[in-house]
């Protein structure tokens, strides 16, 4: 059982309290649809619903998105429920989840006998290598965690708290084929430079991430990479991206920090994507992208600015 006015507490997260009910005692979180006596849920983005929610299920504790709590203060404060109004429900919960629940994403300690690590790598003590991983001459900063069946090539530059989970592929050579003239046969180029990790990425499942072909391939601090995402040699993601599943980024492509490139979006080689970018779903970027701009379509499309003044 947890108390979610302590919690709250502890967070140092400041809330307005509303509704007829004393008990904040929770035991479990749920959805919405699923609330229940005694559980905790959270209305990111509310409406009308929240108040059938409230009839057909009393005693609920909620965290309510304040803005619209505040809008909605009067029809509230006598419902029979517990209600928090609060900045950014979403983010609060994720708090509140890895409180309550440490051990939902937990890492074996060392380096697992299966796992295969090259003697001169430079592996921080605090670094998890989990089964069948394969890590080459390479560095891996403190409290990182390798996955299992991990593929981490020679020369990759790997900061501290990094998560790279199960079966991702890093450091392999970029594809880069040049034709010789004469006999019409390919040649590969050589990729002879490095891939940097840096601190609080988390590549997801499934990830390869190329390293450079002559300069470097840069993770930069705090970016999250989804399932089957594909990082071209000589990329460059920004701090605090999020690059979501089978985005496939060419060679030379960059997009910038805090941007969004949504599932199945296609970024040409060399082109820039500037900060703070959304690119809709499935979207095939094939020019440069201006700072703050609402992208979508094939070939992508600005829709809007997300700054009224641009």
């Amino acid at each position: 059982m947890h108390i979610i006015s302590k919690i709250l507490a502890e967070l140092k997260i400041p809330y307005t309290r509303l509704g007829k009910c004393l008990s904040d005692t929770f035991d479990d979180i749920v959805p919405l649809a699923l609330a229940k006596e005694g559980s905790l849920v959270f209305c990111n983005k509310p409406d009308r619903s929240v108040f059938k929610t409230i009839n057909d299920k009393p005693n609920t504790i909620m965290l309510i998105e304040k803005k619209w709590g505040e809008e909605n203060c009067d029809a509230l404060a006598n419902r029979n429920a517990t209600i928090f109004l609060i900045d950014n429900p979403r983010l609060v919960v994720a708090k509140v989840l890895r409180l309550t629940h440490p051990e939902e994403d937990t890492w074996g300690e060392g380096i697992h006998p299966t796992a295969v690590v090259h003697p001169e790598a430079d592996i921080n003590p605090s670094v998890s290598v989990g089964p069948y991983a394969i890590v080459g001459r390479c560095s891996i900063g403190e409290n990182s965690c390798i996955g299992a069946f991990t593929l981490v090539k020679d020369g990759a530059i790997i900061g501290k708290k990094v998560i790279i989970r199960e079966f991702c592929h890093v450091g392999g050579c970029g594809f880069s084929m040049v034709r010789d003239d004469n006999t019409r046969k390919l040649l590969r180029f050589p990729h002879i430079g490095r891939i940097i990790l840096e601190d609080e990425v988390e590549l997801f499942p499934y990830v390869n991430v190329d390293r450079g072909g002559l300069g470097d391939t840069t993770i930069k601090r705090g970016a999250k990479i989804d399932h089957y995402a594909h990082i071209g040699h000589n990329c460059t993601v920004g701090e605090n991206a999020i690059i979501t599943a089978r985005t496939v980024m060419c060679g030379g492509s960059s997009i910038g920090a805090n941007s969004w490139s949504g599932v199945g979006v296609i970024i040409k080689e060399k082109v820039s994507v500037g900060d703070d970018v959304t690119i809709g779903l499935g979207s095939v970027v094939l020019k440069d992208v201006p700072s703050g701009a609402v992208m979508a379509g094939n070939p992508a499309k600005v829709i809007r600015m997300q700054n009224p003044e641009q």
